[in-house]
C-alpha cells in the first residue's frame, strides 16, 4: 500500500483524475454495448470471420471514400488478434479503448513537460470525458487514430530536442502504420515537412529510413495481394481527383472550420443534432429532456466555438506573421497547415472523422492552457475551475449517456455482441 501511495504522489495522480478515468471507461463500455452493427465495423469483422472460419488473412484495410481500400495488414491484425482470444467485437473494442488510454498517458506525460502548472484533472475532463472521444469508442478505423495523434506529438517533441535514432525510427513506424489506418495521415506528413523545412526538428536519417523499411516490409503481403489481383487499393473513383477540393474551395474552408470545432463542443451531427429520446415513453417527459438537453448543448457549443476561434486564432495569427513562438505553438500551426493543405489536395470532402487524428493534439494544448483559452482573470478563473471539476464532467456524463441511449448508430436496446453473433453465426 505504501508503494502504491508513493507512486500516486510521484505521478501527481488525484482522486478526481481516477474518478474521471473510471467514468470515461464506463461510458466507453456503454458505447460498445449499444452500438448498432453497420458497414464501418463489418468491414473489420468480415476480415476476422475469414480468419476464424477459413484461416484466410486479408491484407488490406477498410474502404476509403472514393479511394479504394486502405493498404496493409495493420487493421486486420489489431482487430483479429483480440477477437482470436475472445470471439466478440467487444474484444476489439477493448483494444481500441486501450489505445485511447495509452494516448491519454502520453499526453499526460507531455503536459508536465510543456506546462508549468499542468493539472491532469483538466486533461481527464477535457480529453478523456469529451463527447468527441467517447463517441469514437467503437469498432471502426478512426477509433485507432487517437493513439497515432498522441504518438506523433510525442516523437516530434523528442525530435525538437535532439537527433536520435529511435525517435526518428518510431516516428516513421507510427506514421507508417497510421497510413494503414486512415488517409488523414496526410495531415501528419505535411506537418512533418513544415517543421522539417522550418528547422524545428532534427531527423536522424538512418533511424527514419530504418522505420520506413519496417513499414515497407509490413506492406509486402498487401503488395502480393495486389499483384494477384485480389483487391484494388488506392484507386480514385469517378469524379474524384487530387486537388478537387481546392477547385471547389468550400471543402477547404469546411476543413479549416473543423480544426476549430475540434477545440469546441460543436460535435459531429451524429452525436449532436441526431441524439433522440425515443426510448422515453412519457411524451411530456421526453419533450422536457429534448428541450433542456438540446438548449444547453447549443449554448455550450456556441460558447466553446467562440473560445476556440479566439484561442487558436491568436496562435495561428502569430504563425502567419512569422512571429517567434515556442515549439508547441509552431507545432499546432503545422497541424493547421496540414489540415488545410491535405483538404486542398484531397479528392473527397472532409468530415469529422478525418480530423480525429488532430483531436488529441488540439485538446492537449487547451488542457494545458485553460486560463488562456477562457480569457478570464484569476478570480473568475478560480470560479470557473469549480465548474470544470463539477458541472463540466456532469454535462459530459449526461451527454455520453444520451449518445449511447439513442443516436444515429446507438440504441439502449441494442447489444453489439449479440448482433455480431446473429450476423455471422445464426443459421
Amino acid at each position: 500500500m505504501s508503494w502504491l501511495l508513493k507512486n500516486i504522489n510521484q505521478y501527481k495522480i488525484t482522486k478526481y483524475e481516477i474518478l474521471y478515468l473510471l467514468i470515461g471507461i464506463f461510458l466507453s463500455l456503454l458505447m460498445f454495448k449499444t452500438l448498432m452493427i453497420h458497414t464501418d465495423n463489418t468491414q473489420l469483422t468480415d476480415k476476422v470471420h475469414a480468419i476464424l472460419t477459413e484461416g484466410r488473412w486479408i491484407h488490406h484495410g477498410n474502404a476509403a471514400t472514393k479511394m479504394g481500400a486502405l493498404p496493409g495488414s495493420f487493421l486486420t491484425v489489431v482487430t483479429a488478434v483480440p477477437m482470436m482470444i475472445w470471439n466478440s467485437p467487444y474484444a476489439a473494442c477493448l483494444f481500441i479503448l486501450l489505445t485511447h488510454f495509452l494516448s491519454y498517458l502520453l499526453l499526460r506525460h507531455l503536459g508536465f513537460k510543456y506546462f508549468n502548472s499542468f493539472n491532469p484533472n483538466y486533461l481527464a475532463v477535457i480529453y478523456w470525458l469529451n463527447p468527441w472521444r467517447i463517441e469514437q469508442s467503437e469498432l471502426y478505423n478512426p477509433g485507432y487514430l487517437f493513439l497515432f495523434g498522441a504518438l506523433y506529438l510525442y516523437f516530434i517533441s523528442k525530435m525538437a530536442e535532439r537527433r536520435y535514432f529511435w525517435d526518428s525510427f518510431w516516428l516513421a513506424v507510427s506514421v507508417g502504420f497510421c497510413f494503414q489506418v486512415h488517409f488523414s495521415v496526410l495531415i501528419l506528413g505535411i506537418s512533418f515537412l513544415y517543421l522539417f523545412f522550418k528547422k524545428k526538428i532534427s531527423v536522424h536519417y538512418v533511424g527514419f529510413l530504418a522505420g520506413c523499411a519496417v513499414i515497407g516490409v509490413s506492406l509486402l503481403p498487401w503488395l502480393f495481394e495486389q499483384l494477384n489481383g485480389e483487391v484494388q487499393s488506392l484507386q480514385t473513383h469517378s469524379g474524384a481527383y487530387l486537388g478537387r477540393n481546392l477547385v471547389l474551395v468550400y471543402p477547404v474552408i469546411k476543413a479549416a472550420l473543423y480544426f476549430f470545432r475540434m477545440g469546441s463542443l460543436y460535435c459531429g451531427r451524429h452525436i449532436f443534432s441526431e441524439i433522440h429520446f425515443e426510448y422515453i415513453q412519457l411524451q411530456s417527459l421526453k419533450m422536457i429532456f429534448e428541450y433542456v438537453f438540446h438548449s444547453v448543448k447549443w449554448i455550450m457549443a456556441a460558447v466553446t466555438l467562440i473560445l476556440s476561434f479566439r484561442f487558436f486564432g491568436r496562435l495561428l495569427k502569430a504563425g502567419f506573421k512569422g512571429d517567434k513562438t515556442d515549439f508547441l505553438d509552431t507545432f499546432i500551426f503545422s497541424i493547421f497547415v496540414g489540415v488545410v493543405l491535405s483538404a486542398a489536395l484531397s479528392p473527397v470532402e472532409f468530415n469529422h472523422w478525418h480530423f480525429v487524428l488532430c483531436f488529441p493534439m488540439i485538446v492537449f494544448v487547451i488542457s494545458g492552457r485553460v486560463h488562456e483559452y477562457l480569457l478570464l482573470n484569476d478570480f473568475k478563473f478560480k470560479l470557473w475551475m469549480t465548474s470544470l471539476r463539477i458541472l463540466t464532467p456532469l454535462l459530459f456524463i449526461i451527454w455520453g449517456l444520451f449518445m449511447s441511449f439513442g443516436s444515429r448508430s446507438h440504441s439502449i436496446s441494442n447489444d453489439f455482441h449479440q448482433a455480431y453473433l446473429k450476423k455471422y453465426y445464426s443459421k
